[in-house]
């Protein structure tokens, strides 16, 4: 148990290597991506918070929001030292790296975001392009994004092939 920002956070690592911090999905724990963090911890130290009303880490009354569990989450980061790690989430645990990246790019390596939700507008019409701007708008800073996106719709009325990589 550590204490981030006054709350008792239950954290585990596995693994030997460099950090990597792996986030967990909405009612979800520690353990219960079990197969993919002991993929992920055969060339890394996997670092996994418990968020606030999770697990075993305490549920302090108020709202549950995404600032709060991003705040604790970037405090955490600043307390263990492990800034610049690769991030990956799962689903509430990938909206919450892709906004440590956008506030605090310093703090975040790479980020793989699966299965993330970050804007409920998508959820009924999702495309690959706008997944990817999706992901593309919550990961970069707001002017890269929209210079980003310019490119993007040059390069698709040219009729050449679009992909994230190029995007950015």
């Amino acid at each position: 148990m550590l204490t981030v920002r006054g709350l008792p956070t239950y954290v585990e690592t596995s693994g030997a290597g460099p950090s990597l911090l792996y986030l967990h999905g909405a009612a979800e724990w520690v353990g219960y991506s079990r197969e993919l963090v002991r993929r992920l911890d055969q060339a890394h130290q996997v670092i996994q918070p418990e968020r606030r009303g999770h697990g075993r880490t305490a549920d302090p009354p108020g709202v549950l929001s995404y600032e709060e569990m991003t705040a604790d989450t970037i405090a955490l980061l600043e307390q263990l030292g492990v800034a610049g790690s690769p991030i990956v989430g799962f689903s509430d645990g990938a909206i919450i790296a892709l906004q440590i990246a956008r506030a605090r790019p310093d703090l975040a390596g790479k980020v793989v975001a699966i299965a993330e939700n970050a804007h409920p507008a998508l959820r009924n019409k999702v495309t690959k392009e706008a997944t990817q701007f999706t992901l593309l708008r919550w990961a970069l800073p707001p002017s890269a994004f929209e210079s980003g996106v310019r490119r993007a719709f040059k390069l698709q009325a040219k009729g050449k092939a679009q992909t994230q990589g190029s995007v950015a």
